[in-house]
């Protein structure tokens, strides 16, 4: 590997000013602190902080590529780096031949059998060094750098569509529990090694395979990327999942994706665009299973009542209501199978929840509120453990409309629930809905702690 340039007077150069620059930028853009890049990628937060000050030479290309992926900056930062690299190499008279010397004292001329043969008789010794005190002989970024060699088969088999399937799912899984802060790292990467092996050869039936499981692969990181409040980049995701769904023929897959689609923008405050894309999801509704159906409406519901069009709303509702069917759940496709009973549920009440805040009539607002309060009690007692994030959500929205309803105590009950779930989970969707309980809660006695712990996960979460 290249040895890094050290400072000196003809430092900092003008790309390694732009790439520090281009680091912060992309950081900020991606919603994440110094301190939570730095958790995520596994690096201490000076590093962080140093690769966006130039003062000090290039951040080493393993800290750039950590970033890169961390922030979803598809090897832009990687390659800024290099040219960065490079320009300092041309512009110090003797630098390629000290980068070709550094190299070959490096690796040297030996066999690479008799180098390997010689590191793993020290081996012994290294460990029991490191045992006893001693410290690695590499920065850890380095060590992992060289290990990250990407593994893509020259010929892909159906277990290798099943591998993507069962990432998709397990990435899937940790999202609920954790939120898509802790998980965003991993799902990239999961869906980079993903996309390779479409370049791989294998029989058109596997390639059918693959690209629906590329597609939904593609769903499940776009929506962790949305939990991180990173929507421009989700959209992207989702666009790509879009494409491999309609590259495998599965035209169930694509008008999902397609509603996917609808629903992120219904989420973001774009109502009329996501009603527009929950119609053009409806031209594969040929294609629906009855649950399918359901989930269409579920979104439409959703759309309608982020435009307060209370009668749509309604109609939707009641239309995804009956047209669910829960016992037929097994015979849907693997990526429907998160829409269970309460997910239905949960949704529509969100629905309901969301007329409820905008209602015009302090009456309605108040009877809404009463129906919703009732339904999210009953719906939170049924999210089972592992879907933390969701239930945090479901507390914090009950909390808010019990505190607006006066109802002191209860709402102080459920309020440190949320809180106490919301403690483990990074989710920029978790974070807006406490963000309206904290304006919403009570200032005095016995809401103060309440409000500083409330604060204090928010803090954790920017």
């Amino acid at each position: 590997m290249a040895t890094d340039p050290s400072p000196s007077d003809d430092w900092p150069t003008p790309l390694a000013v732009q790439l520090a620059a281009e680091i912060r930028r992309w950081r900020k853009a991606a919603g994440f602190s110094e301190p939570h890049l730095a958790g995520l990628i596994r690096f201490s937060r000076q590093y962080v902080s140093l690769a966006e000050r130039p003062r000090r030479g290039l951040p080493s290309a393993a800290l750039v590529q950590a970033i890169d992926d961390a922030v979803g900056a598809g090897g832009e930062l990687v390659a800024l780096r290099q040219r960065a690299y490079d320009e300092w190499k041309a512009s110090r008279p003797g630098a390629a031949s000290a980068t070709a010397s550094a190299e070959r004292e490096s690796h040297g001329s030996a066999d690479p059998v008799e180098v390997e043969a010689t590191k793993r008789r020290e081996l012994p010794a290294s460990a029991a060094a490191i045992t006893f005190g001693a410290t690695l002989d590499q920065p850890v970024g380095t060590i992992i750098a060289a290990a990250e060699q990407p593994q893509v088969p020259t010929q892909v088999r159906p277990g290798d569509v099943r591998h993507v399937h069962s990432a998709a799912q397990w990435l899937e899984d940790w999202d609920y529990a954790a939120g898509g802060g802790a998980v965003r790292p991993h799902a990239l990467a999961a869906l980079r090694w993903a996309t390779a092996l479409r370049e791989a050869s294998c029989t058109p039936a596997v390639r059918l395979e693959l690209e629906a499981a590329v597609a939904r692969l593609a769903d499940t990181a776009s929506w962790v990327v949305f939990d991180c409040g990173d929507y421009a980049a989700a959209r992207s995701l989702l666009l790509l999942g879009l494409h491999a769904a309609r590259e495998s023929g599965d035209l169930g897959l694509r008008g999902s994706i397609t509603m996917h689609l609808a629903l992120q923008e219904i989420h973001t405050g774009n109502w009329i665009g996501g009603v527009e894309l929950t119609q053009l999801a409806s031209t594969a509704s040929e294609a629906f299973t009855p649950n399918m159906m359901a989930r269409l409406h579920t979104v439409n519901a959703l759309g309608y009542a982020g435009k307060q069009d209370t009668a749509q709303c309604h109609r939707s509702i009641e239309a995804a209501t009956n047209t669910y069917q829960p016992d037929s759940l097994a015979n849907d496709p693997p990526w429907l199978q998160y829409f269970t009973p309460v997910t239905l549920e949960g949704d529509l009440i969100k629905a309901r929840y969301n007329l409820a805040l905008g209602a015009a009539e302090v009456g309605d607002r108040a009877a809404d509120r009463l129906a919703v309060i009732e339904r999210l009690s009953t719906v939170f007692t049924q999210i089972p453990p592992e879907r933390a994030r969701n239930k945090a959500i479901t507390a914090t929205r009950l909390a808010t409309l019990l505190y607006q309803d006066s109802e002191q105590d209860a709402a102080q009950q459920m309020a440190e629930q949320a809180i106490s779930l919301a403690e483990h989970i990074h989710s920029a969707r978790l974070a807006t809905d406490l963000h309206v309980l904290l304006e919403t809660m009570p200032a005095g006695t016995g809401h103060d702690d309440l409000r500083h712990r409330l604060s204090a996960v928010l803090t954790e979460m920017a």
